[in-house]
């Protein structure tokens, strides 16, 4: 995401997420380690989510808000079906979306997060990433959100 801050008197800075998405490539050196696949064993489970739900970059931008900020996501096509893998390295959470179904292992289900990011998003009318506020210190940033009916949502960064 990208966002317009401004610096205020106390030396916060705060600002609305801009509408346009970003997508930056890191610098990357020396060779890359390989995907593991999952922690065995895993759970297994239905799910009415497909992994192309984080392909709608409204929608990701909201789960992002509703995972650690140390998960990844892969994605591969092949053999007639998709793959979404959402891996927390921090500590070995993990989930494999393939159709309707779900595998999770870890201490976290991952993929729960998506689902419960994806019901209360939709509650809300699908907010746009614009909607947003960002506020942030030397000690903290979060991010807000105020819906039509005035309740507010904030998240920790």
């Amino acid at each position: 995401m990208v966002a317009r801050l401004t610096k205020l008197d106390d030396g916060t800075l705060a600002g609305r997420v801009m509408h346009t998405p970003a997508a930056f490539m890191p610098l990357i050196s020396g060779p890359q380690p390989q995907s593991s696949g999952p922690c065995l064993p895993g759970t297994e489970r239905p799910t009415r989510l497909r992994g192309s739900v984080l392909d709608d970059w409204t929608f990701s931008f909201f789960a992002q808000l509703h995972l650690p900020a140390t998960t990844v996501r892969t994605w591969e096509a092949g053999n007639g079906s998709d793959t979404t893998t959402l891996h927390d390295p921090a500590d070995g959470s993990y989930a494999q979306v393939r159709g309707t179904t779900v595998t999770t292992a870890g201490p976290r289900d991952l993929w729960e997060r998506v689902e419960g990011a994806h019901a209360l998003w939709r509650s809300l009318k699908r907010p746009r990433r614009e909607w947003f506020t960002v506020e942030a210190s030397t000690e903290s940033q979060v991010m807000s959100y105020t819906a039509p009916n005035g309740r507010a949502y904030r998240w920790a960064m």
